[in-house]
């Protein structure tokens, strides 16, 4: 039943501005693929100003270590690189901390998070699709011992 009010959701289309993503629509939940894969959700604190939440897994020690992973995320959003009726096309920047639950040593790590990335916008519905690159340093247990580049592509229906 859940499952197929949110495909109704996504389904029923709903007039919506870029600008309403960021300002009335703030909260946006989707999937993220790549490093880590899982569920995502932004929410705007400003039109410039955003907090991602990643929750997933990923492949981690040069893919000899799955784990669970979660971030929190500071992005600030400089500015739209490209406007056109259809989309925006905008680029993000930010900093923020990531706990990794190794599988295999059985132990957790503490990082930090530096993503770089851009954010696409469709301005007829509610939805944004990103991809970003990103530094993460882990801290704890061992400090800079684990150096990854995360990458991920997804999107976000913003409510």
């Amino acid at each position: 039943m859940r499952i197929c009010v949110l495909l109704s959701a996504l389904l029923v289309p709903s007039v919506a501005s870029a600008v309403e993503v960021g300002q009335s629509k703030n909260i946006g939940v989707g999937l993220v693929l790549g490093e880590p894969s899982g569920i995502t959700g932004k929410f705007y604190l400003s039109r410039q100003h955003a907090l991602d939440a990643t929750l997933g897994t990923g492949t981690y020690d040069q893919g000899r270590d799955s784990a669970l992973w979660f971030s929190l995320v500071y992005l600030w959003h400089p500015s739209v690189l490209h406007q056109d009726p259809a989309f925006d096309l905008g680029w993000h920047v930010g900093v923020g901390g990531f706990v990794v639950d190794h599988d295999v040593a059985d132990n957790a790590a503490v990082g930090a998070r530096v993503p770089i990335g851009l954010d696409f916008t469709l301005n007829e519905v509610p939805l944004q699709f990103f991809l970003d690159v990103s530094a993460d340093v882990e801290i704890l247990p061992d400090p800079v011992e684990d150096i990854w580049l995360g990458a991920g592509l997804g999107g976000r229906y913003f409510f």
